[in-house]
């Protein structure tokens, strides 16, 4: 490897990485998407824009550069989703519009040197594809069964697809600012969504030990017993944390009738997710491999030109760790 965290693929290796990406996407073009590709190169204003969705953190990934000597606010696409929607806008395709669209493309985000020392890539291929003008359970549904039909074509029967809804946990700690929420989250990223672990951690760094004790219960439950959505509404008994619990049943009931297709359950959390999805989250595991394959949910942070409220739903498929999985346990020649 030339430089830490990117990867090289040759040979073999190399028509792997290949097939995964081609199966991607012919499978999204058979399910009716259309390819949008935006070049290397993104407008850092798209991300400060939403900066109060997205989070400092994700501002820190942005790498920034001049061109020829000048500083115009350009930087190395870092993903694809604000991508999209800047472009829908710009060119009013979602006024009194629905639609799919996917990209697929290499992103580089700033990613630590400590993260990168563990196997992390700073440059990688990601495919992935966005749903607009639905009703929301309508556009919830079908990006799972897109996710669902996309793993479906690499031969990885084992793929978990793990489910939950943002307001859940934000429901339990909604008396908190946004930073500290999001330092919560954080915490929960850091400790692998282990209760105990997050509790010790929030509790050192001074948070309240209620709140540790409430969001620890809620994040073991799958430890003791299977998780149902009853369990999570008598244990988060709030509001808020009940409206999501019901848009996930809602989900569900649309998803029996997918069940061929993907193994899922649903979960308490999902740490990973970005902070800009307000309901839907979503990932897919693999056996013995620390990091999520795909992860997506519902982004509501894009309004029309007239400030109407337009659905939307997505996903990212990680392309380059999917590639790097199927290598490692043989199962693609």
């Amino acid at each position: 490897m030339l430089i830490a965290g990117v990867k090289e693929w040759y040979g073999n290796d190399a028509q792997i990485f290949l097939k995964v990406r081609n199966r991607i996407e012919e499978s999204l073009l058979t399910q009716g998407f259309n390819y949008f590709y935006g070049g290397m190169v993104s407008k850092k204003s798209i991300y400060e824009e939403h900066v109060d969705r997205l989070g400092e953190r994700f501002m820190e990934n942005c790498i920034e550069f001049t061109l020829n000597g000048k500083n115009e606010g350009i930087i190395i696409s870092p993903e694809s989703t604000f991508r999209v929607y800047d472009f829908l806008k710009r060119n009013n395709k979602l006024e009194n519009n629905s639609g799919q669209i996917f990209y697929s493309q290499e992103f580089m985000r700033n990613e630590s040197e400590k993260d990168i020392q563990k196997g992390k890539t700073f440059s990688f291929w990601q495919t992935g594809y966005e749903i607009y003008g639905k009703p929301e359970i309508e556009s919830s549904t079908l990006a799972l069964v897109t996710a669902f039909n996309c793993f479906a074509t690499l031969d990885l029967p084992d793929t978990l697809f793990r489910i939950s809804d943002k307001r859940i946990l934000e429901g339990m700690i909604d008396d908190y600012t946004l930073n500290e929420r999001r330092d919560i989250y954080y915490i929960i990223d850091c400790c692998g969504e282990d209760g105990e672990k997050f509790y010790n951690d929030f509790v050192a760094k001074g948070g309240n030990k209620a709140t540790g004790e409430k969001v620890k219960d809620l994040l073991d439950l799958e430890k003791y017993e299977p998780i149902t959505l009853e369990k999570l509404d008598v244990i988060a008994n709030n509001k808020k944390s009940h409206s999501g619990i019901e848009f996930l049943s809602k989900v569900a009931d649309e998803l029996r009738s997918e069940e061929r297709r993907g193994k899922y359950t649903f979960v308490p959390f999902i740490a990973k997710s970005w902070d800009a999805c307000d309901s839907l989250l979503f990932d897919a595991r693999l056996p013995e491999y620390n990091y999520a394959v795909a992860g997506g949910g519902n982004l509501h942070a894009f309004n029309d030109s007239d400030g109407k409220k337009v659905y939307k739903s997505g996903a990212g498929i990680g392309v380059t760790r999917l590639a790097e999985y199927i290598i490692e346990h043989k199962i693609m020649s």
